[in-house]
């Protein structure tokens, strides 16, 4: 009987995806919109999960110049912007089926709907102020038309300095998150919430309505101004669909609770 537990329990865990690092949104074939995402922790986390004899495989979706795991269970795949993670986890859980999804790569809000000439809005609110009597919105449509009728990128692979000040158009990039339940309808999901510079009941009540709202199995909530006093000082809330909370400080400790959460769930 504990030998057929035993096996039971080696056979619900054999692959995790953790995504991890920041995506990097292209302005043009050169440049682009970052955040400070690294995948330190993403990448310690996926070394920590390696140690995990029942742990067969490690599937690592990372972003661009993101911190890799050492392990060698780690397969590593690059994806760059929010619309190329999209297509590589769906992929992955096809493929992969995974056991468990560890979602901590921090995503762009937004993304590049276009690049305009300066002068080409101006000329859009020159008209108004002429008597053309545009509603704010309107306004806003017609500056967005205009941008996306002469989207610089369409002329140049790289934007010069020569037509002076650029205006970047932004448009909000499609939440990976809600998916994931959907893709691995069995795996053990971990969702990640970072803010900056809030109370900790602010932090919990964030994080609670991302559990709720994307069906995750728990949620680390952790906020930048410790994240950015460097990996042993990052305190890390890790919280379960129950109400309870644990609390971590420093990126190895933080990764330890959640390589244990998450086994404990699968057994």
């Amino acid at each position: 009987m504990i030998s057929l537990f035993l096996f039971c329990i080696i056979m619900c865990m054999k692959t995790v995806l953790i995504t991890a690092g920041g995506t990097a949104e292209p302005i043009d074939n050169i440049r682009s919109i970052t955040n400070t995402g690294t995948g330190m922790l993403g990448s310690i986390i996926a070394d920590r999960f390696a140690q995990e004899a029942e742990v067969e495989r490690i599937i690592y979706v990372h972003g661009h110049r993101a911190i890799l795991p050492k392990t060698e269970k780690a397969i590593c795949i690059e994806a760059a912007h929010t619309k190329l993670l999209q297509e590589t986890i769906r992929r992955v859980c096809e493929e992969y089926k995974p056991d468990a999804i560890i979602h901590s790569m921090a995503i762009s809000d937004f993304c590049v709907a276009s690049v305009a000439r300066l002068e080409d809005i101006g000329r859009i609110q020159k008209t108004a102020e002429v008597g053309a009597q545009f509603h704010e919105i309107e306004f806003v449509d017609a500056a967005i038309e205009t941008a996306k009728s002469g989207d610089l990128r369409k002329e140049f692979a790289k934007i010069p300095s020569s037509i002076g000040y650029p205006v970047i158009f932004l448009e909000p990039t499609p939440k990976i998150i809600p998916e994931l339940r959907k893709l691995a309808p069995d795996a053990v999901l971990v969702g990640f919430k970072l803010l900056d510079d809030v109370s900790q009941e602010e932090l919990f009540s964030v994080a609670r309505r991302l559990m709720e709202k994307n069906d995750c199995d728990l949620v680390l909530a952790n906020d930048y101004q410790t994240v950015q006093e460097g990996a042993s000082k990052h305190i890390g809330h890790l919280m379960a669909r129950d109400g309870s909370v644990e609390s971590f400080t420093g990126k190895e400790a933080i990764a330890e609770g959640i390589v244990k959460a998450v086994m404990a769930h699968q057994a």
